[in-house]
């Protein structure tokens, strides 16, 4: 399954492929009960179809939407709990940052001409793709500055993989967690705040892990 898929995946319809499945099961059974029937009137029937529909849904439909939901039940209880661990780690690491004087300043150049991409990293909040551009968000002088440039997410993420505190998100996101603010919800609706911006970046289902825990990593080299 594609990540863009895994981030559009829910419940209902993980409950509605169950149901396209039975009914599949459904249409199977009529046929091959129509086959071996001697009384092909009544397998023909309105009132034979229904009966077999309906068994097949309280016998199969019913038990899977049951099993299927005690288990995003169990594990939205787990991921909650390690959100709010998280949060936490969160807090404490926002409240023991120090300053880092040092400028760590990136340079390459864009996909267009005469144009190069420049910023410090340090200052950086998150970059967004919006089609075949990006949008870097950072802090100079206490205020937001939003710049624009013609380049691939993917790119720019191989050119910040040596830098361990800037982490993929989502599919559109790229944040720098030593400048998160606060966050909020759980690991399959995961949001994350900056400051001076009122855009919320979300942390999508399949990445929330491995985010978690470069975060923990980062939080206890803090602490050292």
């Amino acid at each position: 399954m594609s990540t863009q898929k895994k981030e559009n995946w829910t419940i209902s319809k993980e409950l509605s492929v169950i149901s396209i499945l039975h009914f599949g099961i459904v249409i199977c059974n009529y046929f091959f009960l129509i086959l071996i029937s001697k009384d092909i009137s009544f397998t023909l029937s309105l009132v034979f179809f229904s009966h077999i529909t309906v068994s097949t849904f309280v016998i199969g439909f019913i038990p899977s939407s049951i099993i299927v939901w005690v288990d995003y039940t169990i594990k939205l209880k787990s991921n909650l709990k390690q959100t709010l661990q998280h949060n936490q780690k969160l807090k404490s690491l926002l409240e023991n940052k120090k300053e880092t004087i040092e400028k760590k300043i990136i340079h390459l150049p864009s996909n267009t001409l005469k144009e190069d991409i420049q910023f410090d990293l340090n200052n950086l909040l998150f970059i967004k793709s919006d089609g075949n551009y990006i949008e870097i968000y950072t802090i100079e002088n206490n205020k937001l500055v939003k710049l624009f440039y013609r380049f691939s997410i993917h790119k720019i993420e191989e050119t910040l993989a040596e830098f361990p505190q800037v982490i993929r998100t989502h599919r559109s996101y790229l944040v720098n967690i030593r400048r998160i603010k606060n966050s909020k919800g759980n690991a399959r609706n995961y949001q994350l705040f900056f400051e001076g911006v009122d855009h919320v970046v979300p942390v999508s289902r399949n990445r929330f892990e491995k985010f978690n825990t470069v975060f923990k990593n980062l939080s206890s080299n803090c602490h050292k």
